[in-house]
């Protein structure tokens, strides 16, 4: 079976409606955790281990990366006994939300 790798990419990607809908649901710390991952975005991710005040704010991060995780906005790899974190192409759609929201913030 042939894959078209634009054709599963559109299959991927969100509505807009739903994109603003789960928007609406992240709050500030997710949204903390969600530009540390978009920032370290590269071959090696973000490990959570390796943000400075994690021990001391840990709770809030669990909850963060896992809300994430659950709406399909990042994903985690094992490398050895790691686990980085990086954008799924849903986050990298959500990045873009963010960028314009921030943009207009700006203008107004």
């Amino acid at each position: 079976m042939d894959f078209d790798p634009e054709i599963l990419e559109q299959e991927l990607l969100y509505s807009d409606d739903v994109l603003l809908y789960f928007r609406s649901k992240l709050d500030e710390g997710i949204l903390k955790c969600f530009h540390m991952i978009a920032e370290a975005s590269g071959p090696f991710g973000l490990l959570r281990t390796k943000i400075p005040d994690f021990n001391k704010n840990r709770r809030q991060y669990d909850i963060g990366f896992t809300i994430l995780e659950a709406q399909g906005f990042i994903y985690a790899e094992e490398f050895g006994n790691t686990r980085p974190y990086f954008l799924t192409i849903r986050g990298k759609q959500l990045q873009e939300l963010l960028k314009k929201e921030e943009k207009k913030l700006k203008t107004d």
